[in-house]
């Protein structure tokens, strides 16, 4: 069995799981026509069962009535063709980028020409498969964050969102992530281990843990200077061999972001020494 027949296998349990979930709720429902995805791939087995995926967690959404032009690949003329109507237009374009999948998913909003796009990248397809029903709510909340629409089913799918995050595990968190300004990558791996890589050249191990939606990383490495390149070199030279390890406190935000703080030494408001600081810090998937 290849990987393309593997990969419908794992659909096919998906959609099974989602329709028994499946729930309706009264009310207007959202008018949306569902585009050919627009790619440059040459992997088409991939894109189409993507773009399959994104539209069988759209058809499962009971706030949406959906209409299937995936025959029509995406174009921007296409939008002159609805002006006058009040349908939502989704398409999704679908790249290979840095050895993962780069999806970056649109809504046009035919009634008063709002459109907004989402960009989300995954290792691979089943972080895709994991995402996609997360991916498609979080665009819809965004075009309707002007008018502050929410319905009540909308709100318990966002609530199930919560729900899932809440109980996140590493192996979903396990990837390459982007973090501050100091810091080049951080690599999380299953096991509960990761390394930072600094812009310095530095790496440093970590141990990472999570209980509900908080993940803590802790500095596993022995001490070194260039751990704190917040500090002059001089001073981090000197404190680096009796301070304490660097940890980041992240709360999940959604599945590509962490957002917390870090308690790392950085010099006082007067300059004057070092001091411990919890300092902002996010990281996100990259």
């Amino acid at each position: 069995m290849n990987r393309h027949i593997c990969k419908k296998t794992l659909i096919s349990v998906f959609l099974i799981i989602s329709s028994i979930a499946l729930s309706f709720a009264d009310g207007a429902r959202r008018s949306v026509v569902f585009f050919g995805s627009v790619s440059s791939s040459e992997d088409t087995a991939t894109i189409k069962l993507t773009e399959d995926l994104y539209y069988s967690q759209m058809l499962s959404l009971s706030s949406i009535s959906l209409k299937n032009r995936r025959d029509v690949i995406w174009n921007p003329d296409i939008a002159n063709e609805y002006a006058t109507t009040e349908a939502t237009l989704f398409h999704a374009e679908i790249q290979e980028k840095n050895s993962g999948w780069q999806c970056t998913l649109t809504a046009l909003d035919s009634s008063n020409g709002r459109a907004v796009s989402k960009t989300f990248f995954y290792e691979g397809y089943y972080k895709i498969l994991m995402d996609a029903k997360n991916s498609i709510l979080t665009l819809f909340e965004q075009l309707d964050s002007d008018s502050g629409v929410t319905t009540g089913l909308e709100a318990a799918e966002a609530a199930g969102i919560s729900e899932a995050l809440s109980q996140i595990t590493l192996d979903q968190l396990a990837g390459n992530w982007q973090g501050d300004s100091y810091i080049t990558k951080v690599v999380i791996q299953k096991t509960g281990r990761g390394f930072v890589i600094f812009k310095n050249g530095a790496t440093m191990n970590i141990t990472l843990s999570i209980s509900g939606s908080n993940v803590t990383a802790m500095q596993a490495s022995g001490t070194n200077a260039s751990f704190f390149p917040e500090l002059p070199r001089d001073v981090a030279l000197k404190i680096a061999k009796t301070a304490s390890p660097v940890s980041w406190s992240f709360e999940v935000t959604d599945w590509n972001t962490l957002t917390g703080t870090k308690q790392t030494l950085a010099m006082n408001e007067a300059g004057t020494e070092p001091e411990q600081q919890t300092v902002p810090a996010v990281w996100t998937r990259l």
